[in-house]
């Protein structure tokens, strides 16, 4: 019988957290889980962290690619192996605790009507140890009808919503983690236009703080997407277009989608101003790959 829940973890030589993050996972109280692996050709010891794993729990897939596909299509890979109702990535250098799966499960089925679940967060640092929480007591991403939710989306940075179980049907009915900057708000924004999100009230997800995870520099953030160099030119304003497609695409009346839009074009470009012109800055380095 398929699992009720998939938990997959995208990995590219991360061995310093990996061994942490799968214990936090296969500790759950929630047992009733696949847990997969997709290694992006990892050249440090994440190999051997995760044969090893397998080998210890029947729960756990590994998946290796010889070379690296770039982030976006590690992580689609995950949701593509996924053979559980219910989805969740758990990236390798965060922390759940125990109860994270449980609790998101007894939530969705509480509200039939939303598309994912999502705990609060508490950060750790490099050793791991707790350096504080994130105002998000109450993000109302549950309000109706779909502005008023994409709305609170944007203004409250709301990207940790990703890290939450999600409905694997309604996330195979999006597009995907893209190739494009800002990939997680466009994959929310897709996933938001389909129904609420429901918070859960405990502090059940440990985000690290730590010099080497993507998106600290804008070199990062190109290194995450690969080679697509179409994506990196002018990156940050193209996300309104995807946005406003986005909306195009989705299943609610014509109404709705021009309040969804005009939502868009307040809440999101008008706020990232800052970041669409730091395209122009960047244009050089996007083009020759300089940074």
């Amino acid at each position: 019988m398929a699992p009720l829940l998939s938990v997959g973890i995208p990995v590219y030589n991360g061995e310093k957290y990996l061994a942490e993050a799968l214990d936090s996972i296969r500790a759950q109280t929630l047992t009733d889980i696949e847990i997969l692996i997709a290694d992006n050709g990892s050249t440090d010891g994440t190999e051997q962290i995760c044969r090893a794993a397998a080998a210890a729990d029947p729960r756990v897939r590994y998946l290796r690619s010889e070379t690296n596909l770039g982030g976006p299509r590690n992580l689609n890979r995950l949701v593509e192996e996924s053979t559980a109702p219910l989805f969740k990535w758990a990236f390798y250098d965060d922390r759940c605790a125990p109860t994270f799966l449980e609790a998101c499960v007894r939530t969705l089925e509480a509200h039939p009507d939303a598309v994912l679940a999502h705990p609060r967060v508490l950060t750790i640092d490099e050793a791991s140890q707790l350096t504080g929480g994130r105002d998000d007591a109450d993000l109302q991403l549950d309000l109706e009808p779909a502005h008023r939710r994409l709305a609170q989306l944007y203004v409250r940075i709301a990207e940790q919503a990703l890290f939450g179980v999600i409905r694997t049907d309604s996330l195979r009915r999006t597009r995907g983690i893209q190739p494009l900057l800002s990939d997680g708000f466009i994959l929310l924004t897709e996933l938001c236009l389909q129904g609420p999100f429901v918070g859960v009230p405990e502090q059940l997800l440990y985000l690290r703080d730590h010099g080497e995870q993507h998106g600290g520099s804008r070199a990062s953030e190109m290194r995450w997407l690969g080679s697509r160099r179409r994506a990196r030119v002018f990156g940050y304003t193209q996300v309104t277009g995807h946005l406003l497609a986005a909306v195009r695409r989705s299943d609610l009346d014509a109404a709705e989608k021009a309040r969804c839009a005009a939502t868009v074009g307040r809440h999101w470009t008008l706020r990232t101003w800052r970041s669409s012109a730091s395209d122009v800055k960047h244009l050089y380095a996007d083009v020759t790959g300089r940074y």
